[in-house]
């Protein structure tokens, strides 16, 4: 495998994007070494915590922890009179305990880029530089949700507004095989019981326009990642078969199907990619 720079390339979704994990307890129990990432939202987090040292079951131990309704609670700091739902300083330091400020990108085990978008000059941004916990709280920073985060001149949100799956950066990192994982529903047949998914799952009222956002954000990032997944195809996709109604704000508490799906996603793909690498 050592002729070969295998990178991941992790996309965002919400809850969806803990499919990530089973992946990577795959790929890991296999022996197939990851040599660079790159991630955009909840995959820009578990791609810094797997390059920064963590092994998947240690990802794994820590996202079980939001199975639990008061632990996903205690994140919430609502204030919907300000830039976002969340004013976010809960989720941000939760990150802090995951991700010192003293770490950098350089500092990392594995080479990692993470994009973002910024408002201020309506592009793309990726970060592969500096202190890596302003990138992640960049990348996160769902419209709506979270208020951009301001860094190095910039206004960062979701990167997944214009490049959800990141596959154009993998080269970026050194990335000679790539392998992407897109943990996004289809938005056409996805079924109307997210408006009642709304009121019976999510441990805090959330307001009507949240429903009309989500919607919002599934269409374009859906129609956006198919272009660039043409644009910029990966060796090996994986696109894991998680449930239409786990929704990217509201399947934090399916945690364990969610990662059972990206571990069975892996498994079906794990022939092609040991043939890719030349052994199995």
């Amino acid at each position: 495998m050592a002729k070969y720079k295998v990178g991941l390339a992790l996309g965002g979704g919400g809850a969806r994007g803990l499919a990530h994990i089973g992946v990577l307890k795959v790929l890991e129990k296999s022996g197939i070494q990851i040599n660079c990432l790159a991630g955009t939202s909840i995959g820009a987090v578990i791609a810094a915590a797997f390059a920064q040292g963590m092994s998947a079951e240690d990802i794994e131990n820590e996202a079980i922890k939001f199975s639990k309704v008061g632990h996903l609670v205690s994140l919430l700091d609502p204030n919907p009179a300000r830039r976002g739902f969340l004013e976010g300083n809960r989720v941000k330091k939760y990150l802090q305990s995951l991700f010192e400020p003293s770490q950098f990108f350089e500092n990392l085990k594995i080479p990692l880029i993470i994009n973002a978008v910024d408002l201020n000059t309506c592009t793309e941004i990726a970060m592969m530089q500096g202190p890596l916990l302003p990138a992640i709280l960049g990348t996160i920073a769902v419209p709506g949700l979270f208020p951009p985060v301001a860094y190095n001149g910039h206004m960062l949100i979701d990167g997944g507004v214009l490049n959800n799956v990141p596959t154009s950066h993998m080269k970026s990192v050194g990335a000679d095989l790539v392998i992407a994982i897109d943990v996004l529903t289809d938005p056409i047949p996805e079924p109307s019981r997210v408006t009642i998914s709304t009121k019976n799952h999510f441990p805090v009222p959330l307001p009507d326009f949240f429903i009309e956002l989500y919607r919002a954000l599934i269409i374009m990032s859906s129609q956006n990642t198919r272009f660039q997944l043409e644009a910029n195809p990966p060796d090996i996709l994986i696109h894991p078969d998680i449930p239409a109604d786990v929704t990217m704000f509201l399947g934090f508490l399916q945690i364990h199907e969610v990662i059972a799906a990206g571990e069975r996603s892996a498994l079906q793909a794990l022939p092609q990619i040991e043939a890719l690498l030349g052994v199995g």
